[in-house]
């Protein structure tokens, strides 16, 4: 890896900075490539806290990055960069992805799952009665507030429930074999903002009541919309998931 040439030719030819050098061997190549490796992930945490540290962490990694470097000026440089090294970059992707559970015959039931370094998060609906068959039972509300009593007016389904939170074994929606999964987007950094917004849009479709109906608008219209409204307009559901392009009424307009 190379930083505004803080990581130039390990061994052989020039470089510039850190891993430059010159010589030649098998051994010496070998011996620069190890002592070039070190130094790469070395200079990644310096990096990291210098950008992203305390105060006085970050004086302190500024003054081990000059002491690597040998040049206040390319610790600058390098600390001042927009784009991460590729290693710190590839630690904090966001993966969004769509996937599904078959419930019966060949229907789909559709739930979101946001993947970063740090944790696994699931976004799904279903209906508020748990006497239906084409999706897995919600086992709570995602707003904070009690969920509403039953109310006749919807019917044996119920209004349109929705629920967030981190995905693992015993959740409703836990699967380790999904009839299908696809990716929405990979995005890098974390997956805060995204899974902010998801959780808006849940609770907005929620709170608007909406009659439950296992054709018409149901879990997969859910998850289509919570999409739709994030940015992701285009997705085609890999497996068949009835009333995936249903759009729900009564909601507010796009955040």
């Amino acid at each position: 890896m190379g930083i505004d040439g803080l990581g130039g030719s390990a061994a052989g030819g020039s470089g510039n900075g850190i891993g430059g050098g010159t010589g030649s061997g098998s051994a010496d190549t070998a011996a620069a490539a190890e002592t070039a490796t070190g130094l790469d992930t070395d200079l990644d945490k310096a990096l990291n806290t210098a950008r992203t540290g305390s105060p006085v962490e970050q004086g302190n990694a500024l003054r081990t990055l000059d002491a690597m470097t040998g040049s206040r000026q390319a610790s600058d440089a390098a600390v001042d960069q927009n784009a991460a090294p590729a290693t710190m970059t590839a630690a904090q992707t966001c993966t969004i992805e769509v996937r599904f559970k078959p419930v019966i015959g060949p229907t789909n039931h559709a739930f979101i799952v946001t993947t970063d370094a740090d944790s696994a998060n699931y976004f799904r609906g279903g209906p508020q009665a748990n006497n239906t068959g084409l999706n897995s039972p919600s086992s709570r509300s995602s707003s904070d507030a009690p969920q509403a009593p039953y109310d006749p007016e919807f019917g044996i389904y119920g209004p349109i429930v929705t629920e967030y939170g981190a995905y693992r074994p015993g959740t409703v929606d836990w699967t380790t074999e999904p009839s299908g999964r696809q990716t929405v987007a990979e995005t890098q950094g974390n997956c805060d903002r995204i899974e902010t917004e998801l959780a808006h849009h849940m609770d907005d479709i929620e709170a608007a009541r909406i009659n439950y109906m296992p054709l018409a608008a149901n879990s997969n219209s859910t998850v289509r919309e919570a999409l739709e409204r994030s940015g992701y307009p285009d997705v085609s559901p890999v497996v068949w998931a009835p009333a995936w392009n249903s759009q729900l009424p009564d909601l507010p307009g796009p955040r």
